[in-house]
């Protein structure tokens, strides 16, 4: 049975269908991670807000949608834009960041 994430309709599912096998839909899959990376994207910026120069901090502005897409699909701006700020960021934003291109490209947990 294909779901959703909401704990609601998977305890349906297991409560009506005890046997089925339930398989998450890839759409909020992709969803869920996509919104990790972003929240983690937003958290960096204002640190790197808070630690760096205004005109450096500025740089990293407009990072949202190569945040967004796959690495494949990023032009040569974005490509730099967020090449820079994974060199700048910790807490896992790269490893992140590839997991979630992953998962999107694929389709497939990891």
């Amino acid at each position: 049975m294909c779901t959703d994430i909401w704990e609601g309709y998977i305890s349906a599912v297991e409560e009506a269908l005890p046997n089925a096998m339930i398989v998450l839909d890839r759409f909020h899959v992709i969803r869920h991670a996509r919104d990790g990376v972003d929240t983690l994207r937003k958290q960096e910026l204002r640190r790197l807000k808070k630690e760096l120069p205004k005109d450096t901090a500025d740089g990293f502005k407009h990072t949202l949608w190569p945040f967004g897409k796959c690495s494949g699909a990023l032009d040569p701006a974005e490509q730099e834009r967020l090449g820079v700020c994974q060199a700048k960021c910790v807490g896992g934003i790269p490893s992140t960041f590839n997991q979630k291109t992953a998962l999107k490209a694929n389709g497939k947990l990891i």
